[in-house]
């Protein structure tokens, strides 16, 4: 049996071969092809590739929303995001190698929703949107809907990502990550904390990848937004103490093969991560 290869060159085109060929593989930059074994791509006897596709470019900026495209480098991606949303831009940087990072794209890191990857925390924290379009219309959803299970989406048969959604005007925001050599390999420990000060009173976002897992920690959002509430931008030292023990704690009750070394790291790693944040947060 041959295989069917398609590069459409519109979007239009691009959804009515999805529409066509709902099992089709999508790809774009296809750099995580360079990892798969030979046998994953076996089942696949037809292709699109997106790359082509110049709707999937485009960026603008709306009252509230900054839109980009699904086929933005993440190169491009972090200088494009840098002032604005910054830890999305600080994620983009940590992946892989220069080469993976002008050619891998946000929209098939959002595909492949691989949930110990570089990316997945800081979109949990900034809450960004997932733009899905198919021959009928289009749809947004929250991150947090887009993962079903780890590897599993909400993308329909016939639906392509067209963009990514992210909230202008938010407060500061930071994302560090532990681990060994960024390329081609994700981090062992990521914290990704974003200040939402578009609510009458700020509120902080955290969200982290553990192991193989990335989550939101609501009980450490809820005890820094309430310290930064009452300590405003000189968080005092017990403070911190205080996060890293909620946020160890919070691990623990996540998931018990979390082993205790990688928890006291990911805590600390989650203090420095809200230090960064409370320190830049003197416009708030």
């Amino acid at each position: 049996m041959g295989t069917d290869w398609f590069r459409p060159i519109s979007l239009e085109e691009a959804l009515e071969l999805r529409m066509t060929y709902p099992d089709a593989y999508l790809l774009c930059g296809a750099t995580h092809l360079m990892t798969q074994p030979r046998t994953a791509l076996s089942q696949y006897t037809r292709f699109i590739d997106l790359s082509r596709v110049e709707q999937l470019y485009g960026c603008h900026t709306e009252e509230c929303v900054i839109q980009v495209g699904a086929a933005f480098s993440y190169a491009r991606a972090a200088d494009f995001l840098a002032s604005t949303v910054p830890a999305v831009a600080q994620a983009c940087r940590s992946v892989g190698t220069p080469q993976v990072r002008n050619k891998g794209t946000l929209g098939g890191a959002v595909a492949l929703s691989l949930p110990n990857a570089d990316l997945p925390p800081a979109l949990l924290a900034v809450g960004a949107e997932v733009v899905l379009t198919s021959t009928v219309g289009s749809r947004v959803l929250p991150i947090e809907a887009w993962v079903c299970e780890p590897s599993q989406t909400s993308l329909q048969p016939d639906e392509i990502i067209t963009a990514l959604r992210f909230p202008r005007d938010q407060g500061p925001q930071a994302y560090h990550r532990l681990g060994r050599r960024a390329a081609f390999c994700f981090p062992e420990v990521a914290a990704a904390i974003a200040i939402d000060a578009t609510l009458p009173s700020p509120y902080v976002r955290i969200a982290m990848t553990v192991g193989t897992g990335a989550f939101r920690l609501l009980h450490a959002e809820q005890f820094a937004t309430e310290a930064l509430s009452m300590m405003g931008t000189e968080p005092p030292e017990e403070i911190g103490m205080e996060f890293y023990g909620i946020v160890e704690e919070t691990l623990a009750a996540h998931s018990a093969e979390i082993p205790e070394v990688v928890r006291t790291s990911a805590a600390a790693v989650a203090v420095r991560t809200l230090q960064e944040v409370w320190s830049d947060g003197d416009h708030l």
